[in-house]
């Protein structure tokens, strides 16, 4: 693709600052979807409705089929959960980047655009990203 081909023409001192403007999106991207999630969340609870492909939604579909309760319950009694982790970060968060994000976060949750605009603007300024030349409304 034409990104691609510009990508791999940059030189090597640019790239960096590209990739950390790719990962504070990213992690912007993930608070937005946190944030979704939780408020998605509220919203089942407060209407009493199991989530989408909750055990909660599952287990009542599974009777209706003709499942019995008990092979249910030993099914979920022997299930082996284990954790696995995916990726690493490459480069370690400083504190500071941590707060503005836990900042952008808190004015999600109180629903405050205003808030989170300016937490995301006072970044951007004070980041890395703005050695590429680029302004905030070019995001």
């Amino acid at each position: 693709t034409q990104l691609s081909h510009e990508l791999k023409a940059l030189p090597l001192v640019k790239m960096l600052p590209i990739a950390r403007s790719f990962s504070h999106f990213l992690a912007l991207a993930n608070i937005a979807e946190q944030h979704h999630r939780v408020r998605r969340k509220r919203e089942y609870l407060i209407h009493n409705q199991p989530q989408p492909d909750s055990l909660a939604e599952l287990i009542p579909k599974l009777i209706k089929q003709g499942i019995k309760p008990k092979e249910l319950q030993e099914t979920l009694e022997n299930l082996t959960i284990e954790l696995v982790l995916t990726a690493h970060p490459t480069e370690v968060n400083r504190r500071t980047l941590l707060q503005k994000y836990q900042s952008v976060a808190q004015a999600a949750q109180e629903n405050s655009l205003m808030m989170q605009e300016e937490v995301i603007y006072t970044h951007w300024q004070a980041c890395v990203v703005k050695q590429l030349g680029l302004s905030f409304d070019q995001v």
